[in-house]
């Protein structure tokens, strides 16, 4: 006896995806994503092209609340347009060269949004099949990268500064100035490395801002943390939220 088919049919997600970038950004920015891939045509549909969707903010917001007992949580505007914004530029300190997801153009009481990539990725006979013996041969060739990577030569501060103003102009589409420069060394020279403050800036642009003092600000508060490297940044937060925790249960 045939089993009933599954109404609503499917979307594909590659299992390469908890190795990827969304995968370490906060569990909203997946949902975002899922619910846009879960929405995008699977086949052209009057004026929507395959890969298309028309959707809004809100529209977004309401699809991506989640329950506490009886009461709904829905996400802010801000915390939505944040990941929206992440997936048409998710430019990372860990991956400098990371391609847009999505791209979106205004439109009347909302946007249209298309899924970059999605005939590649929605398209089963796209995918492989990786065995244990390319897995391990994979992740020897990474173990080996870091092993060289751990070898290199101290970099120069002029070197570090050229490499933060370089990302700096990717990032914001502007050049830093000479003080804005100045101040950056002064942290380098604290011990910060180069990624973390560019992980700032990633930062600062995910929330909707180019401005240097709020790059400052979340330097500063990394800096009364301790951070120093990237695995710092994670310590840190999980270190606030324990104490912003407790904060809220004296008050």
């Amino acid at each position: 006896m045939l089993e009933e088919k599954i109404p609503g049919g499917y979307i594909l997600l590659s299992r390469n995806i908890i190795e990827s970038d969304i995968f370490n950004k906060p569990p909203l920015y997946l949902k975002v994503w899922i619910y846009l891939l879960e929405r995008a045509q699977f086949k052209e549909y009057k004026k929507l092209k395959r890969g298309q969707l028309f959707t809004s903010i809100p529209a977004i917001m309401e699809a991506c609340h989640h329950m506490v007992g009886n009461r709904k949580e829905i996400p802010s505007k801000s915390r939505v347009r944040s990941a929206v914004n992440w997936l048409k530029n998710p430019v990372s300190v860990m991956n400098p060269t990371a391609q847009p997801m999505i791209e979106t153009v205004k439109a009347t009481h909302g946007m249209l949004v298309t899924i970059l990539n999605y005939d590649r990725y929605q398209t089963p006979v796209n995918y492989e099949y990786e065995d244990a013996e390319a897995v391990n041969h994979r992740e020897w060739q990474e173990q080996k990268q870091a092993k060289q990577e751990k070898l290199l030569p101290v970099e120069p501060l002029n070197q570090k500064t050229s490499r933060l103003r370089d990302f700096y102009y990717k990032v914001f589409e502007k050049e830093l100035r000479s003080y804005q420069e100045i101040e950056l060394n002064n942290y380098l020279k604290l011990g910060m490395t180069v990624p973390v403050l560019q992980e700032a800036f990633v930062q600062t642009s995910n929330n909707n801002s180019e401005s240097f003092n709020y790059i400052k600000r979340i330097l500063d508060a990394w800096r009364d943390y301790g951070v120093k490297t990237l695995k710092d940044i994670e310590a840190a937060n999980e270190r606030f939220r324990q104490e912003y925790r407790g904060v809220m249960v004296v008050s």
